[in-house]
């Protein structure tokens, strides 16, 4: 899972719209959906998203990780 699926999910679990999740950010809903979709944003960024969420940053990180590697071990076929 890439931290833009990890922030669309929880944002939409707390029922808030990118708009708001812009605002307890001080950036603006067309990043915010950039981040969703396709961009990673700097570290500075990633964590206030991530802490405007009630995410904990080194858990996200961890997940994201591991599922990188879970996709890495996966046989091809």
């Amino acid at each position: 899972m890439k931290l833009g699926e990890i922030i669309r999910e929880a944002r939409k679990g707390k029922g808030l719209q990118q708009e708001d999740l812009a605002q307890k950010v001080g950036s603006n809903q067309a990043y915010i959906s950039c981040i969703e979709i396709y961009v990673e944003p700097d570290f500075s960024t990633a964590c206030r998203v991530l802490e405007a969420l009630d995410l904990n940053i080194k858990e996200t990180w961890e997940k994201m990780r591991s599922q990188k590697k879970e996709k890495a071990e996966a046989p091809s076929r």
